[in-house]
C-alpha cells in the first residue's frame, strides 16, 4: 500500500465490476456439487462397455445436450471433480 501512495500521490481509481449473481443461486449451485456426485445416475442414458451416452443442461442457452463419449474420456471428466489431498470442501460454516 505504501508504494501506491507514493507512486499515486493524487489517487487512484479501481473499477470491479458488479457481481451478476444472485447469492441464493450461487448458495444452490454449491450445494449441489458439496454433497452429490457430479453427475446423477439419472443423466447416464446407455452404457454398451466402450462408450457412455448422457445429458446435461448446458448453462450458456439452458439447452439439453446428448453427449456419447468413449468411457475413458468419461472417466477422465468425472475425476476432474475429485478434490486434492486435504482439499477442504467447507471453510466456514454456522452463522
Amino acid at each position: 500500500m505504501k508504494s501506491l501512495s507514493t507512486e499515486h500521490k493524487h489517487g487512484f481509481y479501481v473499477h470491479a465490476k458488479p457481481n451478476k449473481c444472485r447469492p441464493k443461486q450461487t448458495l444452490k449451485y454449491i450445494g449441489r456439487y458439496l454433497g452429490r456426485p457430479v453427475i446423477a445416475t439419472s443423466r447416464i442414458i446407455d452404457y454398451d462397455g466402450d462408450f457412455v451416452t448422457f445429458k446435461y443442461n448446458r448453462h450458456e442457452d439452458n439447452m439439453l445436450v446428448i453427449e456419447k463419449l468413449p468411457v475413458l474420456d468419461f472417466i477422465k471428466r468425472l475425476i476432474r471433480h475429485i478434490p486434492e489431498k486435504h482439499f477442504k470442501m467447507v471453510r466456514y460454516y454456522g452463522i
